[in-house]
């Protein structure tokens, strides 16, 4: 999963090109499937819109699976985001998947920017994720008001709808209405709270009729030739979670961007700083933490988040991932 981050010497151009890079070297790697991340105004990350991204993406690349980590649904029209990935599994069947985030991948000032015209009142996110999953499919019920749209092109395969998240929340939604669902570490490394929501999504998944449930976890990986040199990245890794007294709770990676969020939204607010809790060191030591996680957490998939400054360390730490021998 990449977030196309910009170290402070380059440019918002020089991020992207790196992820194409990336996408290019991982599928030559071998990785099963490669995410773009949502990010608005934001100092680091430059991949401000995922959808238009993954169009040229698939169009660098031949095999791997190729979607959005994720897109922030609450933004948007869950017509349109049918749309815009209806177009991409047309172009590219079977490779393209739909990551649907909970957060608003920014500050509040650009999360006013993005609502602009918006009526706040008029779907609850898990309305939107229930209609986004029906024009996906073309699936509009008769009694909906919009019954007898259609989100064209109708692609011969849709594409691949998850649900990602943070909380027991999201699990429980993603668990009701029976999506994959894809519990990010990197963004909330709380150990509690993962096993938790994991726990509550695989349990309930199966109480609510469903066939086969889906987790996964997103986690920190960073792997390097020594343990030193892994630690010394993994040090360098913050998470910090902010909760305003609304009750509403935030993530991002610096003190400063904390305490810019809660200026921004005039309410009073606390802040926690995590650990950034990153499964790191050589080939060997990821190998046996990972392994652990698998034996405790019986999850489907495994995304790996690496963050490090140095773009040429970060590719590194996915070769020497990918030359892990899994059971």
């Amino acid at each position: 999963m990449d977030q196309s981050p910009a170290a402070e010497s380059e440019s918002g151009s020089d991020a992207i090109a790196h992820t194409i890079f990336l996408v290019q070297k991982a599928e030559a790697l071998g990785y099963h499937r490669f995410w773009v991340a949502e990010h608005h105004d934001s100092p680091r990350h430059m991949g401000s819109s995922p959808e238009v991204l993954i169009s040229h993406l698939l169009a660098k690349t031949n095999s791997i699976r190729i979607g959005s980590g994720g897109v922030m649904l609450q933004h948007y029209s869950p017509y349109k985001v049918a749309e815009n990935f209806n177009v991409l599994a047309s172009l590219c069947p079977g490779r393209v998947d739909l990551g649907i985030g909970r957060g608003p991948g920014g500050l509040p000032k650009t999360t006013k920017a993005l609502q602009q015209g918006n009526d706040p009142g008029i779907n609850s996110f898990e309305d939107k994720l229930i209609q986004l999953r029906q024009y996906i499919h073309d699936d509009i019920e008769p009694e909906h008001p919009l019954y007898g749209i259609k989100a064209k092109p109708m692609p011969e395969v849709p594409a691949d709808l998850f649900l990602l998240g943070t909380s027991l929340s999201s699990a429980e939604l993603a668990a009701h209405i029976g999506l994959p669902y894809v519990f990010a570490v990197f963004l909330n490394s709380d150990p509690s709270l993962m096993n938790e929501a994991l726990k509550y999504y695989s349990d309930n998944y199966h109480n609510n009729g469903y066939s086969t449930a889906q987790p996964m976890l997103a986690l920190p990986i960073i792997v390097a030739e020594s343990e030193t040199e892994a630690a010394q990245y993994a040090s360098e890794i913050i998470i910090v979670r902010i909760t305003l007294a609304s009750g509403r709770t935030f993530t991002v990676f610096s003190i400063e961007a904390a305490e810019e969020l809660g200026r921004q939204s005039n309410e009073e607010f606390t802040y926690e700083i995590q650990p950034g809790s990153v499964v790191h060191g050589t080939k060997d030591i990821v190998q046996q933490k990972i392994n652990r996680i698998r034996a405790s957490h019986p999850v489907e998939e495994i995304f790996a988040v690496t963050a490090i400054k140095s773009f040429e360390k970060r590719v590194r730490s996915y070769e020497l991932l990918s030359e892990i021998s899994w059971d």
